[in-house]
């Protein structure tokens, strides 16, 4: 019996052992191992590819300041032209580059034709719409000779926006040869602004003031082009690492729709040597504008884009066709991590400056593609009626027969 019991008792103690953990001081059970973890490798997220640069530029045609524009904008002392713009004030300053032709010296004595000068209320405006640069160089720009060129580059610069075409001094002249570089958002520009002509003003011993394409600028109807410098600006755009090179030439003729032969020559010759895009004016009316490839020295083509003629952006022409001109949408985008940049896309809408002296705002400038949206969904401008409707829709057709369809942004 004493040994029943103790054996039960025995069993008892080894079994509370095995299964209770250690007491006070004494040692603990044996872990059991799970045995060896599953490996894991973490798979690393793909490096995201740097979005690209893009520019969105926008170019406009001449801007004169004829007396009936600015009567219509004189507020007293001063004036106010930003209503002018309003139908467009909005896409221009969408932009993150936008330039037009200041056909005018700016300089006092204010007079509004033959010659011109324009108080520095003009400029102010065009920046305040959204204007980044003015191109000076233009048959009018010798209009008040020397005084005038430097006037005007002062009232650029203390406004803030940039120039070119013109220049004070010799060394403004040959600083780059006169271009004008730009790097905006990382894309560097380089823009040459050229004169064919200007109103028989010679500058004697300051030819430097003024960039033309012809040698004998002064004449009535000049004849030696300026190949060889053309050229060589080209060449220095390059040289200064220039990713875009845009040309402003103030050429043709007057009230003529189609180009002359000289400039369709001068267009693929600036295009051979590395301009990407030519944006005319001068003729104050619009004229044709295309694509074109041309072979290059080394052979390889080259496409780009030629506007032989933007017309009057802004002015009081009672000319047919003066009061369409077309604005030029340009989209640039730049690889970051190559270095390459691409003209993503270049076209223009047509715009129409409304002109009637019986309004509140005799002079507008309207986009006639987004007028005629509007009033389609019922949603017209509280200046847009039915006469402005048909004229709308007749200026829209008269500027893409004109200027064609090739690179026309509508629908």
């Amino acid at each position: 019996m004493f040994r029943k019991i103790a054996k039960t008792l025995l069993c008892a103690a080894v079994a509370a052992v095995l299964v209770s953990p250690a007491g006070p001081g004494g040692p603990a059970a044996a872990a059991v191992s799970p045995g060896p973890a599953a490996s894991y490798t973490p798979v690393p997220s793909p490096t995201p590819s740097p979005e690209p640069i893009r520019v969105d530029m926008i170019a406009c045609g001449d801007v004169i300041p004829h007396r009936e524009l600015m009567e219509s904008a004189a507020r007293g002392d001063d004036w106010d032209l930003v209503p002018i713009f309003s139908p467009i004030t909005e896409a221009i300053q969408a932009a993150d580059y936008a330039f037009c032709t200041l056909e005018t010296p700016v300089c006092w004595p204010y007079d509004y034709y033959p010659q011109f000068s324009a108080p520095e209320a003009l400029p102010r405006d065009l920046r305040d719409v959204g204007f980044d640069m003015f191109c000076l160089a233009s048959n009018h720009c010798c209009d008040r000779r020397y005084r005038g060129i430097v006037s005007t580059i002062d009232a650029c610069e203390a406004l803030g926006v940039d120039h070119t075409g013109t220049y004070r001094t010799q060394e403004e002249r040959d600083e780059l040869r006169g271009l004008l570089l730009r790097d905006i958002k990382g894309i560097r520009f380089a823009f040459l602004d050229y004169t064919s002509m200007t109103n028989q003003y010679s500058m004697p011993g300051q030819h430097y003031t003024v960039k033309t394409l012809f040698e004998d600028f002064w004449s009535i109807h000049p004849q030696t082009l300026l190949y060889d410098d053309i050229a060589l600006d080209i060449e220095t755009a390059k040289d200064a690492g220039a990713d875009v090179i845009i040309a402003v030439c103030h050429w043709g003729r007057e009230f003529q729709l189609l180009p002359e032969a000289y400039q369709t020559e001068v267009a693929e010759f600036m295009l051979r040597h590395g301009v990407d895009i030519i944006i005319g004016s001068h003729p104050h009316v619009p004229q044709s504008a295309m694509t074109m490839t041309v072979a290059a020295p080394d052979g390889a083509e080259r496409t780009g884009y030629v506007f032989y003629s933007l017309g009057n952006f802004l002015s009081a022409m009672a000319n047919p066709a003066g009061d369409i001109t077309p604005l030029v949408d340009m989209r640039f985008e730049k690889d970051p991590v190559t270095g390459v940049t691409e003209i993503v896309s270049v076209s223009y809408r047509p715009l129409f400056r409304l002109w009637d002296k019986k309004a509140p705002l005799p002079f507008l400038l309207a986009d006639a593609d987004a007028a005629l949206a509007a009033w389609d969904r019922g949603e017209a401008p509280e200046w847009m009626n039915e006469t402005t409707f048909s004229l709308l829709s007749a200026a829209r057709s008269q500027l893409l027969s004109i200027v064609g369809e090739e690179l026309y942004g509508g629908s």
